[in-house]
């Protein structure tokens, strides 16, 4: 057995806890309200779950101190939050399905607004630790909170032929690394980590939720439903396309963009340019080195090795291409091919 598997099986020892714990906290948040009662469980157990939501909250607190099981209630605290915003997510973009679908959007989403800022807050005051604990955990909550929602507007009152890169960018910083900021920040605290350790693991979870944007991006792509192009969502990717073309070529990108909705064609054409081998390295360079700094920053704290390599095989994970991405990588000449590239 290596050390890294010794990690994943202790922490997956604890999903099963976690589960719990978040049930006994939706069970007593709804305890006297009969409406919430009858929709809120449910909701949260259909509720899209984030590969991550468990295990990076244990695996900071392992990495810091060797034992991931203190920071059960980090963990189920983070998760309600991250499938709270989850739902008024696909609310946002007309996916939700069970339960939250037969309610409809308006009660899904002031369910779903509800759980996210009462819950959490609730269980924080209730941990058996310090005020000063209790007040750093609050803070790096609601630091995350408020900048998941900032990253959420901009992606709905933004258009990919207005940004650039660095726009996009920041946007990801705020709506995807939030919430990857906000269980590495948090398990660091509860693990006991002074400021300057707090620092690196939440530049760490940025970066992490930086490769899980990207990530979730390419999967987009290979789904073969380019819902991304059919919303006009402003990826990194997509942005990037509309800025490294002539005026000509810009001129029948965003054109292709305003019939990406309703016509099949459009975007076969954008997925096909999306996929230019000039395009395709540049982003992959791009994505490298955001998975050096992650990889620099585990360096950095140094923390217990058995849990530093599984996070370490996490960022190499989500910054590996997939799908249509990973065939044009392994087209490209050169060192690049089929891998990303410092």
């Amino acid at each position: 057995m290596t050390e890294t598997t010794g990690a994943e099986q202790r922490i997956r020892g604890l999903f099963a806890e976690i589960e719990q714990v978040m049930a006994d906290l939706v069970a007593e948040y709804t305890r006297q309200y009969g409406n919430l009662r009858s929709v809120v469980p449910a909701v949260v157990r259909e509720a899209r779950p984030d590969r991550h939501e468990f295990s990076l909250p244990l695996l900071v607190h392992g990495a810091e101190t060797g034992d991931p099981a203190p920071a059960v209630p980090v963990a189920a605290i983070h998760a309600l939050w991250w499938r709270a915003a989850n739902v008024i997510d696909d609310v946002s973009d007309g996916a939700v399905t069970g339960v939250a679908k037969e309610m409809g959007a308006g009660a899904t989403m002031m369910a779903a607004f509800n759980w996210a800022y009462v819950v959490p807050p609730h269980a924080l005051q209730r941990l058996p630790v310090g005020d000063e604990l209790r007040r750093a955990l609050a803070f790096e909550f609601f630091q995350a909170c408020t900048a998941a929602t900032d990253g959420q507007l901009a992606d709905l009152f933004s258009d990919p032929g207005d940004l650039t890169r660095e726009q996009v960018m920041q946007t990801y910083r705020n709506k995807s690394s939030a919430p990857y900021v906000m269980a590495s920040s948090m398990a660091a605290r509860a693990a006991g980590a002074d400021d300057v350790r707090t620092g690196r693991w939440r530049r760490f979870g940025l970066n992490l939720g930086l490769l899980g944007q990207f990530r979730n991006d390419q999967e987009d792509l290979d789904s073969g439903r380019f819902e991304d192009l059919a919303n006009r969502t402003p990826t990194y990717h997509l942005v990037a396309l509309v800025n490294s073309t002539g005026s000509a070529d810009r001129e029948r990108v965003v054109s292709l963009l305003g019939r990406a909705r309703a016509d099949e064609e459009a975007r076969e054409e954008l997925v096909e340019r999306l996929l230019a081998p000039g395009l395709v390295r540049s982003y992959l360079q791009v994505v490298d080195r955001i998975r050096i700094e992650a990889n620099r920053m585990l360096d950095d704290l140094n923390g217990e090795p058995s849990f530093v390599e599984a996070l370490r095989r996490r960022v190499d994970e989500a910054a590996t291409p997939c799908g249509l991405l990973a065939d044009a990588a392994a087209r490209l000449d050169g060192p690049s091919a089929g891998s990303v590239v410092p």
